[in-house]
């Protein structure tokens, strides 16, 4: 990737200029190679961004002035950001900043490997058959995860929530909330049965497209299960969040984990990736059920 284009000091505009939106005049270069190791590229506040690949002004804006504010996740083109953050996942954050981040999901018409099982928390990843049998038994989604697993995702997580309502069931563990904000976790598992293999197939089509239209970093996943999507929520001021979330289909089942911690980034992808393994240790331990 090429660095930045060359500062270029920009004059003070006069006071009776019509408003916009300021320019600094220290212009920061992005930080590429620190984070390639990370697998993220963080494009800065638009006051740090490089002028050449900053939006122009209009005619009428003084000189050192935007009309209009740029989107950060538009200052790199594609390819640009694939030289950095190979099958980058786009993660943006209003229109000042815009992380790219190495996903383990497909996008929608690729191919990508599913996410690993999670080291020495459960059995490695099993093939998922076609003809899987239906789930006819009641599941408790409580017990495939174990209790070491919820200790290290949601310290201080103290007794789950649960949750059966028919064929629909789920468990949540939150971290209390003395436990610091870094650290603070929520897991979650939800489990519905449905009548049959085809409409449970019908209605994950819908979930899909739903999915797909309300979530900008929706992604779809090969070889997890019948059927998977992944996408992540964030919020990033007052009560700061970063949740990914996966739904997969096996036969007529529908499953859902969702796994977050109370902050607004994933610098290290660890919440990206402690989703994705407790989603394969829930599939893998669904496809050993007895009977």
């Amino acid at each position: 990737m090429q660095g930045p284009a060359a500062t270029a000091v920009l004059p003070e505009p006069p006071r009776a200029t019509p408003p916009g939106v300021r320019l600094p005049v220290a212009l920061g270069a992005l930080a590429v190679a620190a984070l390639v190791g990370a697998g993220a590229v963080v494009v800065p506040q638009l006051g740090r961004a490089p002028a050449a690949v900053a939006a122009a002004p209009s005619a009428t804006a003084a000189a050192g002035r935007f009309a209009t504010l740029p989107r950060a996740c538009g200052l790199l083109t594609p390819e640009q950001a694939a030289q950095a953050v190979p099958k980058a996942l786009i993660m943006p954050r209003e229109n000042a900043e815009c992380t790219w981040h190495q996903s383990l999901a497909k996008a929608v018409g690729t191919t990508a490997a599913p996410p690993a099982a999670a080291s020495g928390t459960g059995p490695a990843a099993a093939p998922v058959p076609d003809d899987l049998p239906p789930f006819t038994k009641p599941l408790k989604p409580c017990t495939l995860v174990s209790d070491d697993l919820v200790r290290e995702l949601t310290p201080s997580a103290g007794e789950p929530f649960t949750y059966v309502k028919g064929a629909f069931t789920s468990c949540s563990w939150k971290s209390d909330y003395a436990v610091p904000e870094a650290k603070r976790g929520e897991l979650s598992i939800t489990l519905d049965t449905l009548d049959s293999a085809a409409m449970s197939d019908a209605t994950f089509d819908l979930s899909k497209r739903v999915a797909s239209r309300l979530h900008t970093n929706y992604l779809e996943v090969d070889g997890l299960a019948h059927d998977a999507f992944t996408y992540t929520d964030t919020a990033t001021r007052g009560l700061r969040r970063y949740k990914v979330t996966y739904e997969f289909r096996l036969s007529n089942l529908q499953g859902t984990v969702e796994y977050g911690r109370s902050v607004g980034v994933d610098p290290d992808g660890s919440i990206a990736g402690n989703a994705g393994k407790v989603t394969r240790l829930v599939i893998d331990r669904l496809l050993k059920r007895p009977g």
